[in-house]
């Protein structure tokens, strides 16, 4: 919010369940994700309202966002998270904003995409057209 005026959205929830960039930088064997996956969110979704003009918006966003979420998420689960994590789709944003926000580039992942039904379907499969994401995290 901006005084009365609400300037954006996010929705955060649980992580990726393998994610291997992530566990590869957190240095977690699979009996550590396991027992540690609950110290990690997944920031799902990040929408900013179009022609708003304030320099620098997505970053100080992110930065309040990230900074917020995670006293929000202990008062709420009774779980302080470690790590946030969240993806970029490169074919359409650069991910400048969660940088400078000095969220980690960890490396890419590959998803599926196809449409059914004027849907459109993602999954991790191996084949078909596929959309790469750049992830991200915040410790």
């Amino acid at each position: 919010l901006a005084g009365a005026e609400v300037v954006g959205a996010a929705g955060f929830g649980p992580p990726s369940f393998y994610l291997a960039c992530r566990d590869c930088w957190i240095g977690w064997d699979a009996q550590a994700l396991e027992q540690n996956r609950r110290l990690v969110i997944g920031l799902s979704r990040f929408l900013l309202r179009p022609r708003l003009r304030c320099a620098n918006l997505a970053t100080r966003s992110y930065r309040l966002l990230l900074s917020q979420v995670r006293t929000d998420w202990l008062e709420r689960y009774g779980v302080g998270p470690e790590l946030v994590e969240t993806y970029v789709d490169r074919s359409t944003y650069t991910g400048k904003s969660l940088a400078a926000a000095n969220c980690d580039p960890l490396g890419f992942r590959k998803t599926l995409a196809f449409r059914t039904n004027a849907r459109s379907i993602r999954s991790t499969a191996s084949s078909g057209p596929s959309i790469t994401r750049q992830v991200f995290c915040d410790r």
